[in-house]
């Protein structure tokens, strides 16, 4: 099932806007251009057997076969009573993945973007931090750490490549993926998004 969208969001390219989830306690934000959907996760999910990493499974959805990844197997997060229950479909060019969160806040405008940490490191997909409007005059700018979506695809090397047909080691396809890994989505990008709550 995807979340509903509210009134439209015209995304400008002075003030970028940021799609905000929360995964255990933990706010994160993904770039609009790197988001396709926000779903409800199925109760179960497609088995995809790893001996480690942080994909723990896939879901079905439009005819894709879409990888899951819980940021919670590699980097140090809070816990959670609960198991979370959405999904935040992105992309990197043609290539496909979801994650884990427990909700979905909504989309945002930002204030500004602010890189941190100036080295690249292969096994970094947070190295930036987005700054969003306060919500009252008083109240601080809160600070959310903003995803390398093209970082963590590389760093799982699981994705569903929307126009790959043979999937087979060293395909033609395959290779298209991997040369397909750039910062912006896929041509049929979101255009419009919603400032409203998803829950």
């Amino acid at each position: 099932m995807t979340v509903p969208l509210a009134a439209p969001l015209a995304h400008r390219r002075d003030d970028p806007a940021v799609a905000v989830a929360h995964l255990a306690g933990q706010r994160l934000a993904v770039h609009v251009d790197n988001l396709l959907h926000g779903l409800h996760c199925p109760p179960n999910l497609i088995a995809l057997p790893r001996r480690d990493g942080a994909v723990v499974g896939a879901i079905s959805h439009r005819g894709n076969v879409i990888p899951v990844t819980d940021l919670r197997r590699w980097l140090p997060w809070p816990d959670a009573e609960t198991p979370p229950s959405r999904l935040l479909v992105v992309c990197n060019g043609t290539s496909q993945a979801a994650l884990l969160v427990h909700g979905i806040d909504g989309v945002s405008r930002t204030r500004r973007i602010v890189r941190l940490h100036q080295k690249d490191n292969e096994h970094d997909v947070f190295h930036t931090v987005a700054h969003l409007p306060p919500v009252t005059k008083d109240e601080a700018e809160p600070v959310v750490p903003l995803l390398d979506v093209a970082a963590l695809l590389s760093l799982t090397a699981t994705w569903t490549d929307t126009h790959a047909t043979d999937a087979s080691p060293g395909s033609p396809c395959q290779a298209y993926a991997v040369n397909q890994q750039r910062p912006l989505c896929r041509q049929r990008r979101l255009s419009t998004l919603a400032a409203s709550r998803w829950r």
